[in-house]
């Protein structure tokens, strides 16, 4: 509504304008500084009140309309000239408005015809009452801005004092105006900045012209005394965006890492390396990278693009809990445990090595460029992760099968002995270096590329490459006295033993190329790597281990010709090694809690190898033993379930979700349960079929693998459970949305009881079959069952539905 209103008489002429005013005039009033930053544009005469008011505001229309309406009773206005704003020191800021003078008649929203606050007269300024009006302007915004803070608003005053002492001198009347005119600017962008375009916004004079600063140009000047001062600045300032859309969880995806160790002390068992990790940010605003590391690994430099020394933090969340297990209650047992698993996880941002990354390099990772991470350290007498073979006279002479190796556990990984993202989704490349004496031999995951000895020919360094994106559980070593054996009829496999072994490698190498055609027949697919290498090593903690491209077998299992119950013993180590190179090692489980997926195929696969191999009866055998031994399992400690569909905290260290504490014997069954369920699905779907999805899970890895320049694509060489059900819904037409229903996300099995009696008088066999519930690990099984049954004559199988009955 219309508040009020009055006229004015302009000119002195007869004519009189009805001026209505809202009750936002007094806004109006405050932000006619406008008109003075403006009033140098404005042509020498005007044809009427509408065009100067139309004018005026024209600039602002989207900032003050519809906050006045204003109605002239007659537009037809004589020529007059530009009015020109002053500024009355007596006057105070709250109370703006205008006075009359000799030939303007304005608006007063004070109603006081004394006022003295702005005042508009038809004689101009000078430049210099221009200029002192501006300063004084300036300071009150000053005190407006910076008066909480004393000593800020004197530097600001200070400053402001200079740049006006700066252009002091300037003659050119041309510019002294257009520093007057971008004063009044920037005194009205100041004092009004909600109608503000910033100059790196759209529309702003720097917007897709120039590259905008990083926000961390803020903090490039700042040392450490200045951390210490305001500790809660940096400390909000550098902690992660939790950002819930980031592809494969986590704030840094690796690309690339190169991984050498320099120096091998056997005596004193020290490992001297250094490593370089290629990381992209997929966030702006990062400011620490956290990475997996034990703390067997003593971390002596951290850099960045070969620039200065990082800070770090280095942290044993075991050690640090210092907590009595004994005494301590199983539900708060659990929970204790279940957070140190999500601390010492990367996909969570907290990890046990935080670096922090310096502000030389902020603007590369505001600007989601790739960075370079350098850390030298040294493993020191590693208890796990690592394991040294030595013997060492009283001359300190080696003997010949003193060597090194890595292995790793469910509990174990990679980051026992060098920092990585030990995360089996964090796929990357490699690059390997080890440098031994020149009568050790060193093999690694990876391709051999070359081998360099040094000028003083006491050291010889070996260069392995792994272009296939492998994560750090998939990368091991091992060096020793070892000699080679290339396999006659396929000349990719390589074979290592200690000295003295060579004739009993021989004889257990005679059948692996066998084994590599039997899966590639079997999965239509040729093996992904370009080679192989099998080493047999001493007091290996398990029977085998697996990496890319690598596989350690404990010296144990190798025979000669005279041994025969150890040959079908080995045979079938082999093919389980050999089959976790195409699902395990080159097809990857995307997280721990489907660890089971990947190597119960491995060992499924394995199984088919012993059905060819050695016959219907042994298979049979063997997959009678793994049902024996998961029935027993759960009698004991109840269903097994594979992929539980509660993800909670409290279900980490049960399910196995975590790499560090989860039981070994509780993992080993959920493989052997897992070849049972692969063959459930095989006799549903059909064997064809069922293989048929094997083979596409394969071939869409190798695809990926070959995108070596897009590391988004690497994903598709991670396998879930949810990929396989699809392939498996695409390949068969099917919807077994029951069948894992019932034996992947629930656990238990069916357990029945078959009692029959022949009737003679109707030449009938009747059979009874009840189902017991009445002990732990036992479910009830509603569908089809087939019941085989033999007599003198024939041998026949009845085939039946379950009711609910």
């Amino acid at each position: 509504m219309i508040s009020k209103f009055r006229f004015f008489n302009l000119f002195g002429t007869d004519k009189v304008y009805k001026i209505f005013f809202l009750p936002q005039i007094y806004l109006i009033a405050q932000n006619m500084t406008v008109l003075t930053s403006l009033k140098n544009n404005v042509p020498a005469s005007q044809t009427g009140m509408q065009d100067y008011i139309d004018w005026a505001f024209q600039p602002h229309t989207s900032f003050i309309e519809g906050l006045i309406r204003m109605k002239l009773e007659d537009t037809t206005v004589k020529n007059f000239d530009q009015p020109t704003i002053h500024w009355n020191n007596s006057a105070d800021d709250n109370d703006y408005c205008f006075k009359h003078c000799d030939h303007v008649a304005v608006m007063c929203p004070c109603n006081d015809d004394d006022c003295s606050c702005y005042v508009v007269r038809s004689k101009a300024l000078s430049h210099r009452q221009k200029v002192c009006r501006l300063y004084k302007a300036a300071l009150r915004l000053c005190d407006s801005w910076f008066l909480p803070d004393v000593l800020e608003c004197r530097y600001q005053k200070v400053m402001l004092r200079a740049r006006f002492d700066y252009y002091k001198g300037e003659k050119d009347p041309v510019k002294k105006q257009q520093l007057l005119l971008d004063g009044l600017k920037e005194l009205w962008t100041k004092r009004h900045p909600c109608p503000f375009t910033y100059t790196y916004d759209p529309y702003g004079c720097a917007y897709n012209r120039e590259e905008p600063p990083p926000d961390s140009i803020v903090d490039v000047d700042w040392e450490h005394p200045e951390r210490d001062q305001y500790p809660h600045y940096f400390a909000k300032r550098e902690q992660p965006v939790n950002n819930h859309s980031l592809s494969n969880g986590g704030l840094f995806k690796p690309v690339e890492q190169v991984l050498c160790i320099s120096k091998i002390d056997f005596v004193n068992h020290v490992l001297e390396c250094f490593t370089e990790i290629l990381v992209f940010p997929n966030a702006p605003k990062q400011r620490v990278i956290c990475l997996n590391c034990s703390n067997q690994c003593k971390i002596k430099r951290i850099y960045f693009n070969k620039g200065s020394n990082a800070y770090f933090e280095h942290k044993n969340f075991i050690e640090t809990m210092n907590r009595d297990f004994d005494e301590m209650p199983n539900e708060t047992l659990i929970k204790g445990l279940s957070e140190l698993a999500e601390k010492m996880d990367p996909d969570t941002g907290v990890a046990e090595l935080k670096v922090r990354i310096p502000p030389e390099v902020w603007h590369k990772v505001d600007s989601m460029k790739s960075i370079r991470v350098h850390i030298d350290f040294i493993v020191e007498k590693p208890t796990y992760g690592v394991r040294f073979i030595h013997n060492v006279d009283k001359n300190k002479v080696w003997k010949n099968y003193s060597h090194v190796y890595s292995w790793k556990h469910s509990n174990y990984e990679s980051r026992a002995w060098f920092p990585c993202f030990d995360s089996p989704s964090k796929l990357c490349l490699w690059r390997l270096s080890i440098t031994c004496d020149l009568n050790l031999t060193a093999v690694c995951s990876g391709n051999l590329q070359d081998v360099s000895i040094n000028d003083s020919l006491t050291q010889k360094t070996y260069l392995y490459l792994m272009n296939s994106p492998t994560p750090a559980c998939n990368i091991g070593f091992a060096v020793g006295n070892l000699d080679l054996y290339v396999h006659p009829e396929m000349n990719e496999l390589s074979c290592f033993c200690l000295k003295n072994y060579l004739p009993d490698l021989k004889c257990t190498m005679e059948h692996l190329n066998r084994v590599f055609e039997f899966y590639e027949e079997l999965l239509s697919l040729r093996y992904p790597h370009a080679s192989f290498k099998m080493v047999f090593v001493h007091d290996l903690p398990l029977d085998s281990v697996s990496y890319s491209t690598l596989a350690l077998v404990d010296a144990s299992f190798l025979f000669n010709e005279k041994v025969i119950d150890q040959q079908a013993i080995t045979r079938e180590m082999i093919a389980v090694c050999v089959a976790q190179q195409f699902y395990g090692c080159f097809v990857v489980q995307g997280n721990w809690q489907e660890r089971w997926f990947a190597e119960g195929l491995a060992l499924y696969l394995s199984k088919m190898y012993v059905q060819r191999t050695f016959g219907q009866n042994e298979y049979i055998y063997q997959i009678s033993k793994l049902l024996d031994e998961v029935i027993d399992y759960e009698k004991k400690h109840g269903g097994i379930v594979l992929l539980p569909r509660d993800e909670s905290n409290e279900d980490r260290v049960s399910n196995s979700s975590s790499p560090f504490f989860n039981n070994p014997v509780h993992a080993d069954i959920l493989m052997k349960k897992a070849v049972l369920i692969f063959r459930l699905l095989e006799f549903k779907i059909t064997k064809e079929l069922f293989y048929q999805v094997l083979n596409k899970l394969l071939s869409v890895a190798m695809l990926a693998s070959k995108e070596a320049l897009k590391p988004s694509a690497w994903m598709n060489m991670c396998l879930t459970f949810d990929s396989f059900t699809r392939c498996v819904s695409n390949v068969c037409g099917m919807d077994l949305g029951t069948f894992f229903d019932q034996w992947v996300h629930q656990g238990g099995h069916a357990e029945f009881s078959v009692s029959y009696v022949f009737n003679r008088k109707r030449n009938v066999l009747e059979l009874q079959i009840t189902q017991n519930l009445n002990r732990p690990g036992l479910v009830k099984y509603l569908g089809p069952i087939s019941v085989p049954f033999e007599s003198k004559a024939s041998s026949e199988a009845e085939d039946s539905n379950l009711d609910r009955r």
